[in-house]
């Protein structure tokens, strides 16, 4: 295109504009006429309360059109100024026109690509890439946002939490239609506020839904550093209407930190993440919530699973969702359900619920909440450890979904209800112990698990004891009763075990404590009958403790 043709294009926009803006001043013109009017009106004058009403709204929906126009022609004047400036130039007489070398250009290996220019402007933020639209070719500025890989959504700085406050739900939608490329959506939430921008995450991520290569979806909740306060109620905290047709997400493999607030926001969308390996909520996520992300899983993908606290019969409702097979067959953490607290009947549905969908020998053991809290009071800790059906049940739920290397592991352990063999929970708790040597090691024992232990093959040290790190004692904790048949069983592993814990480097003292009084009367009289003669033992603790001390 030649420069005349170019010239005479930007006369005709500039003529038009012209116009425009000459019917803009004419209505400007008519409208202060009135507003001065209204300035001029008496407060005696007893105008009618309605027509008051009626102009007060005329009003307010002049303010945002009047606001805006004005805004904008500050921020335009400026740079149409330095633009005419810089093309009014004193035009070179004919001889100098003549005698002018012609203009320099670079070869064009030193210019920059449109991929390379818009490489740079990719790491601008969407406003900062926005504010540069004007000066750059829209090729480069949709190819710019392109680029973007990772987006965060922040609240902690103050700029950029103005701007996604600020930001038009339409807007962030074309947005995420804009960044084909993403990869990672992370979204920074105020403490206590986590609706905050919740309607510009949800736009962003259905608007890039088309081009499916979101991975990782996370959340946050950070304090504010800055002294402003976020206004109420929260900004862009609705989302837009739902889309009438299904949303996919076939690349999303991780959701972390959803909080209450923004799990609900799925009910109503029909969003599918048939790929979704990892998905972590936080506590007080309603069931409802649960049960629409984990519906949304169907795939079997899933790996690791955090159900933020929830009861056994709310995790078996929401797991019961995904059809029977292998839905969960490649599930191997299942954290944020509240074994510890529930009673035999709910642990057994939940092991038929995860054995029924393809939960077999599989899970991490330490991801399964089976031990009681730490704020839990002894008394309370005592009542749920006293439960032999109980007891049972998790053994029986260990049994069937725990992977059996996993028990072996060096970690904390939940073992010594019967679960884990006695001798991984002895090697865990005296490597994981500190200053080494020094631990008075405690453990929690169903009564039942150890009058029905067989052999002791898995109990009793012996030689392995040699290998063992060193500690103070040795002291055990039996909850639950046993019937009066298996009393001789329960008596006899007690001192076998607490005989070869004997044999532990340092340790001089090994102590069985009966929880049950009836338990405990029983093994006083079994004592007294068959005190071992190559220990001093003796009942301590108001006859409920057996202890059994190396001689000196």
């Amino acid at each position: 295109m030649s420069n005349e043709l170019r010239l005479r294009q930007l006369q005709q926009d500039a003529q038009s504009t012209a116009s425009n803006l000459q019917r803009l001043m004419q209505q400007a013109t008519k409208v202060d006429e009135h507003l001065s009017q209204i300035n001029q009106m008496d407060p005696a004058d007893r105008s009618p309360q309605a027509s008051l009403s009626e102009l007060r709204f005329q009003l307010s929906l002049l303010a945002a059109p009047v606001n805006a126009v004005a805004t904008q022609l500050s921020k335009v004047e400026p740079l149409l100024a330095s633009t005419v400036q810089s093309l009014k130039a004193t035009p070179a007489p004919p001889h100098a026109q003549a005698a002018a070398l012609p203009a320099v250009r670079p070869p064009e290996s030193h210019r920059l690509s449109h991929e390379n220019v818009a490489s740079v402007l990719g790491h601008l933020t969407p406003w900062q890439l926005t504010q540069l639209w004007p000066s750059i070719d829209t090729s480069i500025f949709l190819q710019s946002a392109a680029t973007y890989t990772h987006l965060v959504i922040d609240c902690a700085d103050e700029t950029a939490r103005r701007m996604w406050e600020a930001m038009q739900l339409p807007v962030a939608y074309r947005w995420g239609q804009r960044a084909c490329n993403l990869k990672a959506l992370r979204v920074r939430v105020p403490c206590g506020r986590p609706d905050w921008c919740l309607g510009i995450w949800v736009a962003i991520l259905e608007g890039q839904a088309d081009h499916g290569t979101l991975e990782e979806l996370s959340f946050k909740s950070v304090i504010q550093r800055s002294c402003s306060v976020i206004p109420f109620p929260t900004p862009a905290s609705t989302p837009l209407p739902a889309p009438s047709s299904p949303v996919n997400f076939p690349a999303l493999k991780t959701v972390t930190g959803l909080p209450p607030a923004c799990a609900r926001v799925r009910r109503g969308r029909e969003w599918a993440t048939p790929n979704l390996n990892t998905l972590t909520l936080l506590e007080n996520v309603g069931a409802d919530a649960v049960m629409e992300w984990v519906k949304g899983c169907g795939g079997g993908r899933l790996k690791a699973v955090d159900l933020g606290g929830h009861s056994v019969l709310a995790a078996v409702e929401a797991l019961s969702v995904l059809p029977v097979g292998s839905s969960l067959s490649r599930l191997r953490s299942l954290r944020g359900i509240n074994v510890w607290a529930a009673g035999a009947d709910a642990i057994q549905q939940l092991c038929e619920t995860l054995v029924a969908r393809g939960v077999q020998a599989k899970l991490d053991h330490a991801s399964l909440d089976i031990m009681p809290p730490e704020w839990l009071s002894f008394w309370q800790r005592r009542e749920v450890l006293a439960d032999s059906g109980r007891i049972e049940q998790v053994a029986d739920l260990a049994a069937a979904v725990v992977h059996p290397d996993t028990l072996l592991k060096k970690g904390p352990c939940f073992s010594t209800i019967g679960v884990v063999p006695f001798l991984a929970a002895l090697k865990s708790h005296l490597t994981t112990s500190t200053p080494l040597g020094e631990a008075i090691l405690q453990f929690h024992v169903s009564s039942a698990a150890l009058a029905s232990a067989e052999g002791l093959s898995e109990w009793e040290l012996g030689g392995r004891a040699a290998d063992l790190p060193a500690c103070l004692g040795v002291y055990f904790n039996l909850h639950g009763e046993v019937d009066a048949s298996s009393c001789d069983v329960l008596f006899c592993n007690a001192i076998a075990i607490m005989a070869s814990c004997m044999h532990l480097k340092g340790n001089h003292t090994s102590s069985m404590c009966f929880w049950s009084n009836a338990v405990a009367s029983n093994m006083q009289r079994r004592f007294r009958a068959h005190q071992p003669s190559d220990k001093l033992g003796f009942f301590s603790m108001e006859s409920t403790s057996l202890r059994l001390n190396r001689p000196l």
